[in-house]
């Protein structure tokens, strides 16, 4: 359908995968600190090559949101949030510069889901990063759907797809 209105496929996928949340987290993904909002705000606008302060502000205040973050020497390199869902608790986005930190990250999410949420499960937006969906086949999660993503042909851009971006904000949100 969107084909006719002059846009173009791409090979990028975002994949929704499911499972259990649960797990003891992380100790090195903390709680977001008021003090490290513009930090996070412009390692995200780095990675994501986007500006998603606005949106990123509204999902934090969400009831039942939490954003943990992963700090190096002063310098924020990893965060996510997690966030209530209808049918399962909601992990997205997750920027991170390494494999190793997007999973410490998403493990805290799924730690403080099960402290929210009981035993619901969650679900990600996952970018086309085989080492997370490796790491998660491996604890019982399974991808549900495949969506590609589109663009105009004029405007194409690989904004929401950057390098860090490992978990989209949901299928629909990037």
């Amino acid at each position: 359908i969107y084909l006719k209105y002059g846009f173009a496929l791409t090979d990028d996928g975002n994949e929704l995968w499911g499972g259990p949340n649960g797990g003891s987290g992380d100790p090195d993904a903390a709680p977001l600190a008021e003090s490290q909002w513009a930090a996070l705000l412009a390692f995200d606008k780095e990675q994501s090559l986007a500006d998603r302060s606005a949106q990123l502000r509204h999902l934090a205040g969400e009831d039942g949101a939490t954003v943990r973050v992963i700090e190096r020497g002063g310098h924020i390199v990893a965060f996510g949030f997690s966030r209530p869902g209808k049918l399962a608790g909601a992990i997205g986005p997750v920027v991170a510069q390494t494999d190793a930190d997007a999973l410490k990250i998403i493990a805290a999410l799924r730690a403080d889901r099960r402290a929210i949420d009981g035993e619901r499960g969650v679900a990600l937006a996952i970018l086309d990063r085989d080492s997370i969906k490796q790491a998660l086949a491996a604890e019982g999660f399974q991808m549900r759907r495949r969506l590609l993503r589109m663009y105009y042909p004029e405007k194409q851009s690989h904004a929401l797809n950057g390098a860090g971006v490992f978990v989209a904000t949901g299928l629909g949100m990037g």
